[in-house]
């Protein structure tokens, strides 16, 4: 199962994002079925998207664990990486990303 902040995550939808963490109070650090966190569904997504969403700084000033690994090992910055995706690589960095 997923939650709606994880659909929004994909997506990329700010004003619905806003309304489920801000209004509706739903969970932005909740796993779905597979371990994903919407921190991680957004790196799957949207890999080479290089613009750090308001909602992804969101993500990261709510304190949102970014360091999950998918069922290959990959953490989101290892997928950013992967995908020459460099700024949102180095803004993971900047906040303590594990590299390994």
């Amino acid at each position: 199962m997923q939650n709606s902040v994880h659909f929004v995550m994909r997506h990329c939808s700010k004003t619905f994002f806003d309304f489920l963490v801000e209004e509706l109070k739903t969970p932005v650090d909740e796993v779905d079925y597979l371990g994903r966190n919407p921190f991680m569904l957004n790196a799957i997504s949207n890999p080479s998207k290089t613009v750090v969403t308001e909602s992804v700084q969101r993500l990261l000033n709510m304190k949102v664990n970014f360091d999950l690994s998918d069922a290959k090992g990959r953490t989101p910055f290892l997928i950013y990486y992967e995908n020459k995706n460099l700024v949102l690589a180095n803004k993971l960095l900047e906040q303590g990303a594990n590299i390994k």
